[in-house]
């Protein structure tokens, strides 16, 4: 009985790990690729992207200035800058 129950609680473990793991490394693997994509873009200030993952393929889907996204409020004011960007036409005024 210990031993199936050990089992269970090491294989569910393995399977969190390895989800951790997978997530890491796709995480790595779209961050470069938006690295490249943005470097030929000339944007300045910071940036929220979103990414989809379809497949094998990544998708770059959204992109935000990053004091202009919902999730801003969750963080520190200090952490996000206010930046006027060089295509003001397409403001909210």
């Amino acid at each position: 009985m210990a031993m199936s129950n050990d089992y269970i609680i090491y294989s569910t473990s393995r399977r969190k790990v390895d989800a951790r793991y997978r997530y890491e490394e796709k995480q790595r693997i779209a961050m470069n690729e938006v690295r490249k994509l943005l470097m030929k873009c000339n944007l300045t200030g910071q940036w929220s992207s979103d990414v989809m993952q379809n497949g094998d393929d990544f998708w770059l889907i959204d992109m935000a200035r990053a004091a202009r996204v919902c999730t801003s409020r969750m963080r520190p004011r200090v952490k996000i800058k206010n930046v006027r960007q060089p295509f003001s036409g397409l403001e909210k005024k």
